[in-house]
């Protein structure tokens, strides 16, 4: 089975670096943002399939990266992460995204 790459993209890195904790699902390199340049410098990798962003971000940069992903990929999917289940519902949403479970 062959790894996934999937591109986390948050506010601060601390952030990112505690969510990974959180995540359980198997076999997937994860590539850390916390900026529009860095995500650009990410996209490039092959083999991204994935990129699932935290509620920090300011919407104009939510926006402007979907926008960035879209251009760069047609088979990318991006997953928002809500604001309301707060920190703590990073590890169960980026769970069910990579595991393929809908939410319930």
């Amino acid at each position: 089975m062959s790894t996934r790459k999937v591109i986390l993209m948050g506010k601060l890195q601390s952030n990112l670096e505690k969510g990974l904790t959180l995540i359980t699902v198997p076999d997937i390199e994860f590539i850390l943002c916390t900026s529009l340049d860095a995500l650009a410098d990410a996209l490039t990798q092959p083999g991204v399939d994935t990129v699932i962003t935290g509620a920090g971000l300011d919407l104009h940069i939510r926006l402007a990266a979907i926008e960035m992903i879209f251009q760069e990929s047609d088979s990318i999917s991006v997953h928002m992460k809500d604001f309301a289940s707060g920190p703590e519902g990073f590890g169960p949403f980026a769970n069910r995204v990579l595991s393929g479970e809908s939410q319930s």
